[in-house]
């Protein structure tokens, strides 16, 4: 029950509606905030490269400065890394050998070493992250500048940098804050969408429910006509004239049904009154009976004939019927006619007389093992 009570929420077109306005307002919002959250990644990374370039390249020109004063390399290492001051970030410098000459803060060189490579370019700065040492949080970013100094013309490594986990813990929050924002605006788009459904609606279940007070004795009213212009009210005209035509339908159906009743009781009412008037008189001749007989039986067969008619009628309607045009004698079905109206007007003293006619050929239609 819980299955079909749940395929039953959507079958509701207000409910579906909502779910794919929000469905959509989703993939947007998420492709959105995913580009957005990858330009601020970018930027965040960017911005820390630039810094790590400029404290390498600042700590390469006091380097060359201070050799250019005393000569040594150890001393002009340390005096370089007392010069520059940055407390989040871990600065080392080693010799063209890999031997370190200076490092701040102390066991800098541990979390960090070289790139002992020979792809490693002069004077370009190389950048890389390396993996958590320290912690399960600990990501550092790493710059490596190789450059020969002059004057002393001997070649230098510098090593700098800094820990990762204030950016991704900055990084973090925005991730967090761009989540939020867009299961509020997925909030925001199913109420709005939910509201906006149901205003559209209105006017389907107004019509729904006028629709449903209409039967076959109030074909006569009509669905209320807002707008015609827009998609519902061509809908209301459209079941209007629908409504129309059922109207017309149902009034030729009850014309027919009033005529074939007329139709089906004259032949009743010749073969009631036959029989009854032959029966009143105890005794009659062969040829009254005779008489009787064939005019019952004459009926019989017109009855017979307006049943066939009705059920031809039936397969015309249902488009099951092939018309085929026969000829035939119109003065002979006006006899016929005039001697059933003399046997029903006999009780009441009426008589039907008819003169000598002309012969009248006309076409009918019939359909074929029908005999007419």
């Amino acid at each position: 029950m819980q299955v079909s009570a749940s395929f039953l929420m959507f079958d509701s077109v207000r409910i579906r509606l909502t779910l794919w306005h929000v469905a959509i307002l989703a993939l947007l919002l998420i492709a959105v905030t995913a580009s957005l959250y990858s330009r601020l990644r970018q930027n965040f990374y960017r911005s820390a490269d630039g810094v790590l370039e400029s404290v390498a390249s600042a700590t390469v020109s006091i380097l060359g400065k201070e050799l250019s004063e005393s000569g040594l390399d150890e001393l002009a290492a340390r005096d370089a890394v007392k010069t520059l001051d940055f407390p989040n970030y871990s600065l080392s410098i080693f010799d063209g050998q890999g031997n370190l000459l200076a490092e701040k803060p102390v066991a800098a060189g541990d979390k960090v070493a070289p790139m002992r490579d020979a792809a490693l370019r002069d004077g370009v700065v190389h950048l890389y992250t390396i993996p958590p040492k320290n912690g399960p949080d600990e990501i550092r970013r790493v710059a490596i500048l190789r450059k020969r100094v002059d004057p002393v013309g001997r070649t230098y490594t510098v090593v700098t940098s800094r820990s990762l986990t204030p950016l991704l813990g900055e990084l973090n929050t925005d991730r967090w804050i761009l989540s939020g924002l867009v299961l509020i605006g997925l909030l925001l788009a199913g109420l709005g969408g939910w509201f906006l459904s149901k205003k559209s609606f209105e006017p389907v279940l107004e019509m729904s429910q006028y629709a449903h007070r209409i039967s076959a004795e109030n074909l006569d009213e009509k669905l209320p006509i807002i707008n015609p212009r827009d998609e519902l009210g061509r809908l209301a005209v459209t079941f209007n004239d629908l409504l129309s035509r059922l109207s017309a339908a149902f009034a030729l159906q009850r014309q027919f049904m009033a005529e074939a009743s007329h139709q089906l009781r004259t032949p009743l009412s010749v073969i009631r009154l036959t029989s009854s008037v032959t029966l009143e008189k105890g005794e009659r001749t062969t040829d009254e009976y005779r008489r009787a007989l064939s005019m019952i039986d004459e009926q019989s067969r017109r009855l017979s004939k307006i049943v066939e008619d009705m059920f031809l009628l039936a397969r015309s309607d249902a488009r099951h019927l092939t018309v085929h045009a026969r000829r035939f004698y119109l003065d002979e079905l006006l006899i016929e006619a005039a001697h059933a109206a003399n046997v029903l007007g006999r009780s009441k003293n009426v008589t039907v007389d008819i003169n000598y006619m002309n012969a009248v050929r006309v076409n009918k239609n019939e359909t074929p093992g029908v005999k007419v």
